[in-house]
């Protein structure tokens, strides 16, 4: 019984540590969706007449095709 304690005990450290990392990558997956959109937008604004909603796109495209 305590060894399949200790196990149920580590499992949900692990799950823990897990969740924990998911939301990392989540948030940085937002900001490089974010920085990425921005800075598309401020170097091609001028030249292509794009707004902020196509460079969000375009970011998104680029991030799940890679």
């Amino acid at each position: 019984m305590k060894l399949i304690a200790k196990g149920i005990r580590l499992m949900e450290g692990i799950h823990a540590k897990s969740m924990k990392l998911t939301g990392s990558a989540v948030m940085m997956l937002f900001l490089a969706v974010f920085l990425g959109s921005v800075s598309f937008y401020l170097a091609e604004r001028d030249v292509q007449s794009i707004e902020f909603w196509d460079c969000i796109i375009l970011i998104l495209v680029g991030i799940s095709t890679v």
